[in-house]
């Protein structure tokens, strides 16, 4: 194992960053230009913009326990997984590319999130995908990539493109 910055890590930083910054442009997008609980419908039956906060975890899990501890705690467990992350890539080998972006959508992701709690004790939300009355949880750019890493590590699990040791 090399502590020497290689490719990966600039990719990887690449990635992660880019993630934070467009997720950090959105939510301010809504701050500034929508109010808290307002929305935009973009496709009427399918896609809303709103404004909204979430306290809890992902995809409002945890919203109505709200309070200073629970932030610490959630504020501590995306340390914690943001410090793993680090670990994992630091353990790849120069050649695994899928498990090096796989794991950087996921970290630039909790930054995002990250730095919402750290700023507001919540995380901003703004996507409303729903159907016929059916709505997903309102998530953000952050969620996307957390969850778009994560779907990629269970397919590369399977498809051995991500290596576990």
């Amino acid at each position: 194992m090399s502590t020497q910055p290689t490719h990966k890590h600039l990719i990887a930083g690449i990635i992660a960053l880019a993630v934070v910054a467009l997720d950090q442009y959105t939510k301010q997008l809504i701050e500034q230009h929508l109010p808290l609980h307002h929305s935009i419908p973009i496709l009427k039956s399918c896609l809303t913009i709103l404004h909204t906060r979430n306290k809890g975890i992902a995809f409002g899990i945890f919203s109505g326990q709200a309070g200073a501890t629970q932030t610490v705690l959630l504020v501590l467990t995306s340390l914690g997984a943001i410090a793993f992350i680090f670990y994992l890539l630091r353990g790849l080998g120069a050649r695994c590319l899928y498990a090096t972006v796989t794991l950087a959508l996921i970290l630039g992701g909790a930054i995002g999130n990250l730095i919402d709690r750290i700023r507001w004790g919540e995380v901003i939300d703004f996507i409303d995908l729903h159907w016929r009355g059916y709505h997903w949880p309102a998530f953000n750019v952050a969620d996307s990539a957390i969850s778009t890493g994560m779907v990629l590590l269970i397919i590369g699990m399977f498809t051995k493109k991500f290596p576990l040791r």
